[in-house]
């Protein structure tokens, strides 16, 4: 069984504050809000935190705003999206996608943020880190061979983002 290293949690409360603890940590921090990613990743060692800064109590990132468009908060949970009153008409799209992700947990736990900004997906890269350092490196971590097609000369990793596709159809940015 793969278990979570330890780590320190630390709960700002606006984007100040949340950017000062990113400072003060430096590379040994990682942003976590819904953590639907970032958690098996921390499991798998893919990424090694000793610090996590959640962003679950950052009010301002949850915020949706119309203003000749639209801005949604990176924060707003995406089973939040499937009902926002705001996402009608041209933006209904982003409220079907959102409605499609995955399973009612992960759509309670996501965010749009963590949604747009997800890591890429290796099949070879995604394996436990022993797995992975008793084959050797790969172009993602580095290395200068994609290990899911040998020989190749760029890394075939892919985003799974389900989000994204309807952002860039709505021009989103």
């Amino acid at each position: 069984m793969m278990r979570l290293q330890p780590f320190t949690y630390l709960r700002p409360r606006e984007l100040g504050e949340a950017c000062a603890m990113l400072a003060e940590h430096g590379t040994e921090a990682a942003l976590v809000a819904g953590g639907t990613d970032l958690l098996p990743k921390l499991k798998r060692q893919q990424i090694v935190a000793r610090v996590l800064v959640g962003l679950q109590g950052i009010d301002e990132l949850r915020e949706t705003r119309t203003n000749g468009g639209l801005s949604i908060g990176a924060g707003t949970r995406l089973c939040e999206l499937t009902a926002h009153p705001s996402l009608e008409g041209p933006y209904a799209a982003l409220a079907r996608a959102a409605g499609l992700i995955a399973s009612p947990q992960i759509r309670n736990a996501g965010t749009l943020g963590g949604n747009l900004c997800l890591d890429t997906r290796c099949d070879y890269y995604d394996r436990p880190c022993g797995w992975r350092e008793a084959l050797g490196g790969c172009m993602k971590a580095g290395a200068d061979v994609c290990r899911l097609a040998s020989g190749g000369d760029r890394c075939w990793a892919i985003t799974t983002s389900d989000l994204a596709p309807v952002a860039l159809a709505l021009e989103g940015s």
